[in-house]
């Protein structure tokens, strides 16, 4: 874990998910799908997506793939226990950022696109552990997920495989931030 993720879960790199102080039942329900269901040959979730939201590479199926399911719950239990470094936001066009706070807080309507708060909060901080804390973590990283969502190179969720479907590049970025 520590080559991608640093010994607190509070990864340097920004396209590297960020799991320090992140839901403990979401942390261990992604740890279970990046390995394939018994019987299948494909894991439910990639982690490896270029910015074009492409599968590039699954390390994390290597990773996990010898995990037990207590070994998998003891990560999500120390992952979740330790305290996310924030990332700050990148964009510096005004525009841009009130795109992404407008979209983040309100939807838009027009296009059937539900606002970002209402799963995962005001804050960005999630809701229950059903929905992802998504704030602290790099813009980069929220950015090629939405985007591996849309291409379908992240199967694991549906609602945000649509969500993700109905927003344009620009969107992505401004919501990201």
């Amino acid at each position: 874990c520590y080559s991608g993720h640093n010994a607190d879960g509070n990864s340097t790199v920004p396209l590297q998910a960020k799991p320090a102080g992140q839901h403990e039942a979401y942390l261990l329900k992604q740890l279970r799908e990046f390995k394939p269901a018994e019987g299948a040959t494909e894991a439910l979730r990639a982690n490896m997506i270029n910015d074009k939201g492409q599968i590039v590479i699954s390390t994390m199926g290597a990773q996990v793939a010898n995990l037990s399911d207590d070994d998998m719950k003891s990560l999500a239990m120390w992952f979740a226990s330790q305290k996310q470094k924030s990332a700050h936001a990148q964009i510096d066009d005004p525009a841009l950022s009130e795109l992404g706070k407008k979209i983040y807080q309100g939807g838009n309507m027009s296009k059937g696109l539900p606002a970002c708060a209402g799963c995962h909060g005001p804050s960005g901080a999630g809701i229950m552990a059903k929905y992802p804390r998504i704030s602290g973590q790099f813009s980069e990283y929220i950015e090629v997920q939405l985007k591996g969502f849309r291409e379908d190179a992240r199967g694991n969720n549906e609602a945000m495989q649509d969500i993700a479907k109905r927003m344009t590049d620009k969107e992505i970025r401004a919501v990201a931030d």
